[in-house]
């Protein structure tokens, strides 16, 4: 004997299937960023000394630059970061 299970049940947990799905795909994604940020320098030889930790927050601080285009493409003054600091004599 096989049970009748209505079209809306169906289609609810399908939603939920494919919500589930892509909630594991997010969290694969933002742990590999966590584990692996998208920067250069974090295997470079002058920051051998440096632990892991402090690469990875220079490395997002160096993505969260604000930038100026005009009169011409120049970074903004006064930015404060935990590892790095921009102040305002960047353009004198």
């Amino acid at each position: 004997m096989s049970a009748v299970i209505s079209y809306k049940k169906q289609t609810i947990f399908g939603i939920m299937l494919i919500l589930l799905g892509f909630s594991i795909v997010e969290g694969l994604a933002r742990s590999s960023i966590y584990f692996e940020p998208p920067c250069l320098f974090m295997d470079s030889d002058a920051y051998a000394t440096h632990g892991y930790e402090y690469k990875r927050e220079m490395c997002y601080d160096n993505i969260n630059y604000i930038w100026s285009i005009h009169p011409s493409l120049s970074l903004k003054p006064d930015q404060h970061f935990e590892t790095i600091n921009i102040n305002g004599l960047l353009g004198l």
